[in-house]
């Protein structure tokens, strides 16, 4: 069984009014998300009730739709990326991830968070500026694009 199968059938398995912690890494931006969730979801919650459905099946990507606790909102559980799961306070599921690989990540995280700050240097550098000053913020443009390249990830 692969972990995606295996950490869908964990979830699935504790009933389902019942809450439980699960921890991930979010698609849409690589960070570590704790969710309290339930997979019992509020009636009439579902989009699609009457004919007005998603446009996609979420098992058909790897997602698990749940029923976020904290944002009292539906939201889906990316299968193969989820690192923990918690259940009745115990650890129920716990990745297998080699530590050199989470050090990795952790590396990785810290560099992209120092080119976001890059980033927004250089849109802060490229505030609509006077002529005369346009120039130079070219120029310090140019000094903060070569520091991004010099933090490339290999």
């Amino acid at each position: 069984m692969s972990d995606t199968a295996k950490v869908r059938e964990i979830i699935l398995a504790h009933p389902r009014d019942e809450e439980q912690v699960v921890h991930f890494i979010k698609r849409s931006n690589g960070k570590l998300r704790m969710m309290r969730l339930k997979t019992e979801l509020p009636e009439g919650s579902v989009k699609g009730e009457g004919g007005n459905g998603r446009t996609y099946d979420p098992a058909e990507h790897g997602l698990l739709t749940v029923w976020d606790l904290e944002k009292d909102a539906i939201r889906a559980v990316p299968l193969d990326a989820v690192t923990y799961v918690e259940q009745n306070g115990r650890p129920a599921y716990v990745d297998s991830m080699p530590p050199e690989k989470r050090e990795a990540w952790k590396v990785l995280e810290a560099e992209k968070a120092e080119i976001e700050k890059l980033i927004q240097a250089a849109k802060d550098a490229c505030k609509p500026l006077e002529e005369a000053s346009k120039v130079n913020a070219l120029q310090d443009l140019l000094k903060l694009v070569e520091k991004v390249e010099s933090l490339t990830v290999t």
